[in-house]
């Protein structure tokens, strides 16, 4: 238990001289495309699950750079969610719920594929696969 004590404050310190050393260049935005005929609800988490760092409505056939979070490159991966919903304004019924992890200074696609709904990295983005939930 004391050692749990003195790992869990390293690394909190630890944490902190990372924070204290990112420059205006570690931030990057978030983007989100809605690939869909519907409403995506998007909620971005920050890595530690901590709060909302982000959060908005992104209606059909839209893309959506998220930037008010400040996404640190070296604290990825966040968590996107996205939660279709069956009207453009994102007040409907929710049809379906989805995560990825994600990283900044890339862009996420969410797409209808066969009848459900799939997350897609958009090419020109920097390679990284999503990870579904």
């Amino acid at each position: 238990m004391k050692n749990a004590k003195y790992l869990m404050a390293a690394l909190v310190a630890l944490a902190g001289l990372t924070l204290s050393s990112v420059s205006k260049a570690d931030i990057s935005p978030i983007t989100t495309v809605n690939d869909t005929d519907y409403g995506m609800w998007i909620t971005i988490y920050d890595p530690f699950d901590s709060g909302h760092a982000d959060y908005g409505c992104v209606p059909p056939r839209q893309t959506k750079t998220w930037s008010s979070g400040n996404y640190i490159s070296i604290m990825a991966p966040y968590t996107v969610r996205a939660e279709m919903m069956s009207t453009p304004d994102c007040r409907g019924k929710k049809l379906d719920d989805l995560s990825v992890g994600a990283s900044p200074n890339r862009t996420y696609m969410v797409s209808l594929i066969s009848g459900g709904f799939t997350w897609s990295r958009v090419l020109g983005s920097p390679a990284q696969t999503p990870n579904e939930n």
